[in-house]
């Protein structure tokens, strides 16, 4: 059901040329995921340089949530509108097996 819901979200946004479906948001999002990766390195490195320091843990969690979170926004995006990710020269997907 949420899958769909952000499919019709991001489908009602590129129709429309504005809001959350356009190449600029996206591009945006691209840019946050390449933030969140470095960010999960940095928070991962710290929790094993200190493994009982929680607050280390926490964010590294954290951050790979909102990566996974950024990658399924993205990736439906880039689903129903490959034409558009493709003339922004935006990737066709991201991996999430880059949010660990």
């Amino acid at each position: 059901m949420f899958k769909a819901l952000v499919t019709l979200a991001l489908t009602l946004g590129l129709a429309a040329g504005t809001g959350l479906g356009t190449a600029p948001r996206f591009a945006e999002r691209l840019a946050e995921f390449d933030a969140t990766t470095v960010g999960i390195q940095v928070a991962h490195t710290a929790h094993l340089a200190d493994p009982e320091d929680q607050r280390a843990e926490r964010a590294y969690i954290a951050l790979t949530e909102h990566c996974a979170d950024l990658v399924a926004l993205y990736n439906v995006g880039a689903e129903a509108a490959p034409a558009d990710f493709a003339a922004a020269h935006l990737p066709a997907s991201l991996d999430i097996a880059e949010c660990r």
